[in-house]
């Protein structure tokens, strides 16, 4: 089985433990587990910004805008640290048990949080984003309360994190999160 539940919903901490027991070491994934867990404190302790702060998790898709929903294993991840899903991305939700869902460009002002969140691999797919009016009236962008996370390797790293990418990709993501969430509180 690839993953125990639904797509794209177990949680790196999960998946570790999973890959320890399939390999016969399921001591040393709880040890990754809890170095893993300690680094990302020591890390989100750098930015008490992001504590508390609501947020949701979008991208432009397939002609809508996707909001990643409360199943999706980076949502969970950001709540972990700290953060709040924003009460908006489970009351526009349809429930149907997807770790995503498309938002018309016209409710999208309904989408409300502390920060943006969005996930691109060009710098220009980011910008393109951004540069529609559905975005540039949204709160969050006025305030400069978004959180674009930009670059192939930096989005990989969180989409789903692993306990090896959050090592490398997560001191980037924590930073980005924390410039988002300073401007929301301006």
């Amino acid at each position: 089985m690839a993953f125990p539940d639904k797509a794209w919903s177990t949680p790196w901490q999960d998946v570790t433990r999973i890959i320890g027991q399939v390999v016969g070491k399921s001591a040393e994934a709880e040890q990754v587990v809890a170095d893993t867990l300690k680094f990302v404190a020591d890390e989100t302790a750098k930015y008490p910004e992001i504590a508390g702060t609501t947020f949701a998790g979008v991208n432009d898709f397939d002609g809508s805008i996707a909001v990643y929903d409360a199943l999706d294993a980076r949502m969970k991840f950001l709540t972990d640290i700290g953060m709040v899903l924003a009460p908006s991305v489970t009351e526009l939700s349809p429930k149907d048990g997807s770790f995503y869902y498309p938002l018309s460009y016209e409710l999208f002002d309904r989408l409300t949080s502390d920060i943006l969140i969005t996930y691109y691999e060009t710098q220009e797919a980011s910008d393109e984003f951004f540069a529609k009016p559905y975005a540039q009236s949204q709160p969050q962008y006025v305030r400069g309360a978004f959180a674009s996370l930009v670059g192939i390797e930096y989005v990989a790293a969180v989409s789903p994190p692993s306990a090896l990418s959050l090592r490398w990709g997560y001191p980037h993501y924590a930073g980005t999160i924390a410039q988002a969430a300073r401007n929301a509180k301006k």
